[in-house]
Protein backbone atom coordinates (compact mmCIF):
# COMPACT_ATOMS: atom_id res chain seq x y z
CA UNK A 1 0.00 0.00 0.00
CA UNK A 2 3.03 2.43 0.89
CA UNK A 3 4.14 2.18 -3.16
CA UNK A 4 0.12 3.15 -4.35
CA UNK A 5 0.32 5.88 -1.72
CA UNK A 6 4.13 6.81 -3.17
CA UNK A 7 2.64 6.62 -7.08
CA UNK A 8 -0.36 8.52 -6.56
CA UNK A 9 1.45 11.29 -4.88
CA UNK A 10 4.04 11.37 -7.84
CA UNK A 11 1.38 11.43 -10.37
CA UNK A 12 -0.48 14.34 -7.97
CA UNK A 13 2.88 16.57 -8.21
CA UNK A 14 3.63 15.81 -12.00
CA UNK A 15 0.08 17.13 -12.31
CA UNK A 16 0.50 19.88 -10.57
CA UNK A 17 3.97 20.65 -12.22
CA UNK A 18 1.57 20.63 -15.54
CA UNK A 19 -1.02 22.55 -14.48
CA UNK A 20 1.42 25.36 -13.26
CA UNK A 21 3.08 25.06 -17.00
CA UNK A 22 -0.54 25.71 -18.56
CA UNK A 23 -1.09 28.32 -16.06
CA UNK A 24 1.85 30.32 -16.96
CA UNK A 25 1.33 29.85 -20.24
CA UNK A 26 -2.27 31.27 -20.59
CA UNK A 27 -0.77 34.24 -18.23
CA UNK A 28 1.74 34.42 -21.30
CA UNK A 29 -0.97 34.59 -23.66
CA UNK A 30 -3.07 37.15 -21.45
CA UNK A 31 -0.10 39.14 -21.27
CA UNK A 32 0.16 39.29 -24.74
CA UNK A 33 -3.46 40.08 -25.77
CA UNK A 34 -3.28 42.95 -23.50
CA UNK A 35 -0.53 44.13 -24.81
CA UNK A 36 -1.94 43.94 -28.34
CA UNK A 37 -5.35 45.42 -27.00
CA UNK A 38 -3.63 48.33 -25.75
CA UNK A 39 -1.75 48.67 -29.28
CA UNK A 40 -4.68 48.90 -30.58
CA UNK A 41 -6.56 51.61 -28.79
CA UNK A 42 -3.83 53.85 -28.33
CA UNK A 43 -3.25 53.71 -32.68
CA UNK A 44 -4.61 57.04 -33.82
CA UNK A 45 -5.39 55.47 -36.86
CA UNK A 46 -9.34 54.77 -37.20
CA UNK A 47 -10.08 51.70 -39.80
CA UNK A 48 -10.96 54.59 -42.39
CA UNK A 49 -7.30 56.12 -41.96
CA UNK A 50 -5.97 52.63 -42.73
CA UNK A 51 -8.33 51.94 -45.90
CA UNK A 52 -7.29 55.09 -47.37
CA UNK A 53 -3.68 54.97 -46.36
CA UNK A 54 -3.53 51.43 -48.73
CA UNK A 55 -6.28 51.77 -51.29
CA UNK A 56 -4.89 55.73 -52.53
CA UNK A 57 -1.72 54.48 -53.20
CA UNK A 58 -2.37 51.51 -54.95
CA UNK A 59 -5.14 52.84 -56.84
CA UNK A 60 -2.75 55.22 -58.15
CA UNK A 61 0.27 53.50 -59.24
CA UNK A 62 -3.07 50.96 -61.02
CA UNK A 63 -3.55 54.62 -62.69
CA UNK A 64 0.17 55.58 -63.42
CA UNK A 65 0.53 52.00 -65.22
CA UNK A 66 -2.32 52.35 -67.21
CA UNK A 67 -1.51 55.83 -67.84
CA UNK A 68 2.29 54.85 -69.24
CA UNK A 69 0.91 51.98 -71.24
CA UNK A 70 -1.63 54.59 -73.38
CA UNK A 71 1.24 56.83 -73.75
CA UNK A 72 3.79 54.26 -74.28
CA UNK A 73 1.30 53.04 -77.37
CA UNK A 74 0.53 56.02 -78.44
CA UNK A 75 4.38 56.73 -79.81
CA UNK A 76 4.99 53.35 -80.76
CA UNK A 77 2.19 53.65 -82.92
CA UNK A 78 3.64 56.98 -84.36
CA UNK A 79 7.41 55.56 -84.63
CA UNK A 80 6.11 52.42 -86.53
CA UNK A 81 2.39 52.58 -87.92
CA UNK A 82 2.30 49.44 -90.36
CA UNK A 83 3.08 46.11 -89.50
CA UNK A 84 5.17 45.57 -92.72
CA UNK A 85 8.67 45.02 -91.16
CA UNK A 86 7.30 42.98 -88.77
CA UNK A 87 10.71 40.97 -89.02
CA UNK A 88 12.81 44.15 -87.88
CA UNK A 89 10.11 44.66 -85.31
CA UNK A 90 10.76 41.58 -83.38
CA UNK A 91 14.42 41.98 -83.00
CA UNK A 92 13.54 45.45 -81.20
CA UNK A 93 10.98 44.03 -79.56
CA UNK A 94 13.11 42.50 -76.92
CA UNK A 95 14.70 45.62 -76.29
CA UNK A 96 11.83 47.74 -76.38
CA UNK A 97 9.90 45.63 -74.14
CA UNK A 98 12.93 45.86 -71.55
CA UNK A 99 12.94 50.25 -72.19
CA UNK A 100 9.21 49.95 -71.57
CA UNK A 101 9.25 47.84 -68.33
CA UNK A 102 11.75 49.83 -66.50
CA UNK A 103 10.39 53.43 -67.85
CA UNK A 104 6.99 51.94 -66.46
CA UNK A 105 8.26 50.67 -63.26
CA UNK A 106 10.30 53.78 -62.53
CA UNK A 107 6.95 55.93 -63.49
CA UNK A 108 4.11 53.75 -61.81
CA UNK A 109 6.82 53.94 -58.49
CA UNK A 110 7.49 57.42 -58.40
CA UNK A 111 3.75 58.07 -58.98
CA UNK A 112 3.46 55.64 -56.00
CA UNK A 113 5.44 57.00 -54.17
CA UNK A 114 3.91 60.74 -54.37
CA UNK A 115 0.78 58.87 -53.71
CA UNK A 116 1.96 57.22 -50.21
CA UNK A 117 3.54 60.64 -49.35
CA UNK A 118 0.61 62.84 -49.65
CA UNK A 119 -1.76 60.25 -48.10
CA UNK A 120 0.20 59.95 -45.08
CA UNK A 121 0.33 63.76 -44.73
CA UNK A 122 -3.29 63.79 -45.46
CA UNK A 123 -4.03 61.09 -42.70
CA UNK A 124 -1.57 62.78 -39.80
CA UNK A 125 -4.02 65.50 -40.78
CA UNK A 126 -7.12 63.96 -40.06
CA UNK A 127 -5.27 62.69 -36.68
CA UNK A 128 -4.50 66.11 -35.95
CA UNK A 129 -8.30 67.59 -36.37
CA UNK A 130 -9.97 64.48 -34.64
CA UNK A 131 -7.27 64.86 -31.67
CA UNK A 132 -8.91 69.02 -31.25
CA UNK A 133 -12.24 67.76 -30.91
Amino acid sequence: MGAAAERAGQEASHMSATADRVVASMNKVDKKVADLTRQRTSDPETASDKIIGMATPALSGMIAGKVFQLIWDAVTAKIHPSPKDDAEDKQRGIVASMIFAAFSAAFTTLITTIATRGTNKFIAHRIIKREKK
